[in-house]
């Protein structure tokens, strides 16, 4: 018997697993990984929309001690319901000044970048990293081949999948013949490369804001 995926979780597992090919090990202390700050404002963008329109963020800069403290309040539409989120809230720091006693010219956007890794952690991005899934050697590999896999043109397969489910889409009559919709195409995330989800959420919140605003309730 299959289980059901929680819908509480369909954010997350879309944002969970991270290309190795933008994440970097570094060897200080026990060690940890560190993932490419602008591929997480590209996987974002192509989960939620560009900055400013489907996600962003406002930040207050505090000043103690050496040290600039930046918080940051991150906001994003949900990609299934459309809805807009409360502020997810976390912190960056960084000294102000370099070990050699100069002053750090990047302290504040280097704040700003480990606040929104943090706040993007908490809805699931990059959670495979988080988790330290990333310290087991043979995940890291399969996430490699998966990736890679990933970056294949489309198949005839994933072609026909797409092209029924926009015509599903496009044909549904009213808020809950489309929103019937949403476990198939949770499911059908896993077998359509990411250009393909890209459409496909795009297309489905298109059609949510062509009905009436009171059928959305």
């Amino acid at each position: 018997m299959t289980k059901d995926k929680n819908p509480n979780t369909s954010l997350w597992d879309q944002v969970f697993a991270t290309d190795p090919a933008y994440t970097k090990f570094v060897k200080v202390g026990r060690g940890f990984t560190t993932i490419d700050a602008y591929y997480q404002v590209k996987t974002a963008t192509e989960v939620f929309g560009p900055v400013g329109l489907g996600w962003g963020w406002k930040t207050d800069e505090t000043y103690t001690d050496g040290v600039v403290i930046v918080k940051m309040h991150l906001w994003y539409k949900h990609p299934d319901s459309g809805e807009v989120s409360q502020p997810v809230v976390h912190f960056g720091c960084k000294a102000l000044m370099n070990k050699s006693g100069r002053v750090n010219e990047d302290a504040v956007k280097s704040a700003t970048t480990d606040a929104l890794t943090k706040a993007l952690s908490y809805i699931g991005f990059n959670g495979d990293v988080f988790l330290g899934l990333f310290d087991d050697n043979k995940y890291v590999e399969m996430q490699q081949q998966k990736f890679a896999e990933k970056e294949e043109a489309p198949s005839s397969e994933q072609g026909e999948l797409l092209a029924s489910l926009l015509m599903e889409i496009s044909t549904a009559f009213d808020m809950a013949a489309l929103k019937a919709l949403r476990p198939k195409l949770s499911a059908a995330k896993e077998t359509l490369n990411k250009a393909m989800v890209r459409e496909l959420s795009t297309i489905f919140i298109s059609r949510m804001e062509s009905f009436p605003q009171e059928e959305t309730g």
